[in-house]
């Protein structure tokens, strides 16, 4: 699923154009675009994989084991530990959302999201090496202050999918 031509562009020159007293317009402009990404892509992976598994008929209870699972991106949940200065955070917070939009504009980001039951993001990570998401995180402002810390999960293709490829034989 790919945005309309020329979108990037659009937030590239969004992001140029307006100065620092636009700040609260830059990032909800970011946001909403990139939630209703999330939204979408959530909404369509989710159906497709419903659908799929659903009109296979196998029953999980007698299978053969799933095979491995490759890495194929991180998820990358941060938050602020008890205690963290949010004043220090909302100071620092321009110049670790510019870094941000940046790693997004080069595709070391793929999918970024806030957390609706706590202060936090939720990034999906175009990197397989937990290591080197760690590095990237802690590189920006936040991480560097040492005030958000990150989970790192990695992630990988529905197992379950694999059982269309290799259906039971009739008994």
């Amino acid at each position: 699923m790919r945005d309309r031509p020329g979108l990037t562009e659009r937030l590239k020159i969004a992001l140029t154009v307006l100065g620092p007293e636009d700040q609260p317009l830059r990032l909800g402009i970011l946001t909403a675009v990139f939630e209703a990404r999330m939204m979408k892509r959530f909404l369509l992976n989710l159906t497709t994989a419903s659908v799929l598994v659903a009109s296979t008929g196998v029953s999980m209870a007698h299978t053969t084991p799933m095979p491995a699972t490759p890495t194929t991106k991180i998820l990358a949940i941060g938050t602020f530990p008890p205690g963290t200065d949010m004043q220090l955070v909302q100071h620092i917070l321009p110049t670790e959302i510019r870094e941000t939009a940046q790693l997004y504009l080069e595709g070391k980001i793929d999918q970024w999201y806030s957390l609706q039951d706590r202060a936090g993001v939720a990034f999906i990570l175009n990197v397989t090496d937990v290591s080197q998401a760690h590095e990237m995180l802690e590189a920006l402002p936040l991480g560097k202050a040492h005030l958000m810390t990150f989970s790192l999960l990695p992630i990988g293709p529905l197992k379950p999918l694999s059982k269309l490829l290799n259906p039971p034989s009739p008994q």
